[in-house]
């Protein structure tokens, strides 16, 4: 497994998540242009993200959505009241074009796979509803990616061991 923290902070959050099998984005807070440069050396393309888990509906972290998804149907995701708050937030003028956003909704706790990623949810504190962090496992290898936490609650800690 790979990880690159491509942007972190006030003006955009993405973190790139690749194995053999799966490339997918931990938020889309900066824009396809800067994606596109940040993803260059690592010899890869928008185009060849496969799926973006959204943390939170703060804009840093789903800010270059909406332009991504009017030349990509890609699955989204993120807990049901994300989502809602970004369908808020782009849903109306995205939908004037006829685009519609590819959600997957997610609890807090859940495990799945997607493209043999093995993918586990949880809840963190913070002042979004629904906020969540995951984990990714591959290969033997498990990656913790947790943002914007104002403290570590005991479920953070044992998702995070």
């Amino acid at each position: 497994m790979k990880v690159s923290v491509l942007s972190s902070g006030s003006k955009g959050n993405a973190t790139l998540v690749k194995t053999d099998h799966a490339t997918v984005l931990v938020d889309i807070g900066i824009s396809p242009r800067r994606l596109s440069s940040l993803l260059r050396p690592f010899g890869l393309s928008p185009d060849d993200i496969q799926a973006i888990f959204i943390t939170h509906s703060h804009t840093d972290h789903f800010s270059g959505l909406e332009s991504f998804v009017k030349s990509r149907n890609i699955p989204l995701f993120a807990s049901e009241e994300t989502a809602s708050s970004i369908e808020l937030s782009i849903g109306e003028s995205l939908g004037k074009q006829g685009i519609s956003l590819n959600w997957n909704y997610i609890d807090k706790e859940a495990s799945f796979i997607y493209n043999q990623l093995s993918i586990t949810c949880f809840e963190v504190p913070h002042d979004a509803n629904g906020a969540m962090a995951f984990t990714f496992e591959s290969d033997g290898s498990k990656l913790g990616v947790a943002t914007d936490l104002g403290f570590v609650t005991n479920s953070v800690r044992y998702h995070l061991m």
